[in-house]
């Protein structure tokens, strides 16, 4: 594998939340700032100040590059800590934990996957730091986890080598989605007529 054929592991988030969104990011070179992403932006950027320092015998690192050539992954880990007999890889996300995402999940254990091969060490448990609640929440790495992560970067790399644009599937997270206005999922999905009619009757 090429390394232009690697994935970003940020991609399986967009994956999961929908797939023409991450088609349209990573095929398209399509992207829009929302006060999430820019909140999202500026924690990251805090996080990643002090690249490397020590606290209690445990060496953090901070904006740290991995790579699975094994997955034809890349990324950047936002904190990971390396304890005397175990390594924890934390991610950092703007809001709360909602019984945990199963995106947010996926997203720790490809890093978890990439570590664990570049330092040949079994990771079993990661954790998602929270910035709204100030809160930790520690993620067993389990196979279950492992097996989604796998089938989701399969799916990415698929998408991404095909150049595949999908379909949209309007739901709820279309409004959340920085990329509405470029996306237009309205258009997309009835004939041009028909969303004129609508946009005419709704200015009525």
């Amino acid at each position: 594998m090429q390394e232009y054929d690697y994935i970003q592991i940020a991609s399986l988030q967009h994956y999961q939340y929908c797939p023409r969104q991450c088609a349209l990011m990573y095929n398209e070179q399509i992207w829009a700032d929302s006060y999430h992403t820019k909140a999202g932006d500026i924690l990251h950027e805090k996080t990643h100040q002090e690249r490397i320092r020590y606290e209690k015998g445990v060496r953090i690192e901070t904006a740290t590059t991995v790579v699975s050539h094994r997955y034809g992954l890349m990324g950047v880990c936002d904190t990971i800590e390396f304890h005397p007999d175990t390594i924890l890889p934390i991610e950092y996300k703007v809001g709360k934990s909602k019984s945990i995402y199963e995106v947010d999940k996926v997203q720790l254990c490809a890093q978890v996957l990439c570590l664990e091969e570049m330092t040949g060490q079994s990771i079993t448990q990661g954790a998602i730091y929270y910035n709204q609640e100030k809160s930790r929440s520690y993620i067993e790495i389990d196979e279950a986890l492992r097996s989604l992560t796998v089938d989701v970067l399969t799916n990415v790399h698929k998408l991404l080598f095909n150049k595949e644009l999908p379909v949209v599937e309007k739901s709820k997270k279309c409004a959340l989605c920085s990329l509405v206005e470029l996306c237009i999922p309205d258009l997309t999905n009835m004939a041009v007529a028909d969303y004129w009619q609508t946009m005419a009757s709704e200015v009525d």
